[in-house]
């Protein structure tokens, strides 16, 4: 750079926005700069100018979103540009109108997808036949990929499943053990198919937690609905007080 000839040549020029002088280097105003003695001088001369109807911007033009009807203002060389300028008032609106144009068979990979079956309930869904081709696809549903992947995934049984399992076997009771239950989207700890009575052995801390209680209300209702007897126990009660729950199940049974 210093042996660049314009480099140590300053030349003295004023300021175009206060009009203090100040030297630049020669080779700044061959590119096109010294016109400002600071950064401050050029943002406040910009800002003046921005709002200049002769600093290349057009008048703004009156439109109305084609979503909501409501009246708005654009700049008009944004509407030049194309890409959906002047139609919507804001993203929120452009992205209502492109969920109905693109919906269902309007949509413009609609032809691209496939019929998959789920693995864990059977539900016939379509997918883009790209995602079916690197494995994915296998799920209609989140619910139903985390529920397979559970029940396929390495697990020791808990005491209180334990302890619940040996008292199933003292009444001679013919169950089923992490049955995947596929009308309420869950694996039962216990399941008793002559019955169809569903048993969970639950902790006292993670059930007692706001976001799970609301998943097993949501769990028990579908079963409920589906024809399914649901029975819950707190791990202290499977522990401390497993009388009681002999006599509960007996109940259920008879």
């Amino acid at each position: 750079m210093d042996n660049y000839k314009g480099y140590k040549t300053i030349i003295k020029l004023k300021c175009k926005e206060c009009g203090k002088e100040f030297g630049t280097p020669l080779h700044r105003i061959k590119c096109g700069r010294g016109k400002f003695c600071s950064k401050k001088c050029g943002w406040e001369n910009k800002r003046k100018l921005v709002g200049k109807k002769n600093h290349g911007w057009k008048e703004k033009i009156k439109c109305i979103c084609q979503t909501c009807k409501r009246k708005f203002e654009i700049q008009g060389s944004l509407i030049k540009r194309g890409k959906g300028n002047g139609k919507y008032c804001s993203k929120k609106c452009m992205g209502e109108a492109l969920k109905i144009l693109y919906k269902g068979e309007n949509s413009p990979r609609w032809k691209e997808r496939v019929k998959s079956i789920c693995q864990l309930c059977g539900k016939e869904f379509m997918i883009l036949e790209s995602r079916k081709k690197i494995g994915l696809g296998k799920y209609c549903s989140r619910s139903c990929g985390g529920i397979w992947r559970m029940k396929h995934s390495r697990k020791r049984n808990t005491s209180i499943e334990i302890k619940t399992e040996n008292l199933l076997k003292k009444l001679k009771i013919s169950y089923q053990a992490q049955k995947i239950i596929k009308e309420g989207k869950t694996i039962a700890d216990f399941y008793i198919p002559a019955q169809r009575i569903v048993i969970y052995c639950d902790g006292d801390y993670w059930h007692s937690l706001e976001s799970t209680q609301k998943r097993d209300a949501t769990q028990d209702l579908l079963l409920g609905l589906n024809g399914f007897k649901v029975l819950r126990f707190k791990g202290s009660e499977i522990l401390n007080n497993s009388g009681k729950i002999k006599r509960i199940i007996k109940k259920e049974l008879k």
